[in-house]
């Protein structure tokens, strides 16, 4: 009984560990490596997404650890989502904002 308890709470730590990963933040640093690719590499999310994950590492260890874990689908979701926020709302960030003026004159 007690090896099934463990093993259950075992279980529970490892999808609790998982979901974690969907809560990292991301950072000016990932904002202006997925504006510099997405330049390069316009609505091609495939390789947007390959280039960031060769160069991640500039980021903090969990925004590693999400572009090592997550799928093509879950990354492109976090990308293209703040890549929507930013042209929405914009950004208080003047290096970001000159980033976000080259991709509208693409």
């Amino acid at each position: 009984m007690v090896t099934m308890r463990h093993q259950h709470l075992s279980q529970l730590n490892t999808l609790l560990g998982k979901r974690k990963n969907r809560n990292v933040a991301i950072t000016q640093q990932e904002v202006l490596l997925l504006l510099r690719t997405y330049q390069s590499h316009p609505c091609a999310w495939g390789e947007i997404i390959e280039e960031i994950q060769g160069n991640t590492s500039t980021l903090p260890l969990p925004a590693q650890q999400l572009y090592r874990e997550s799928t093509i689908k879950q990354l492109r979701e976090r990308l293209s989502t703040k890549l929507s926020k930013l042209f929405k709302d914009g950004s208080e960030d003047a290096t970001i904002r000159l980033e976000l003026g080259k991709i509208r004159a693409l």
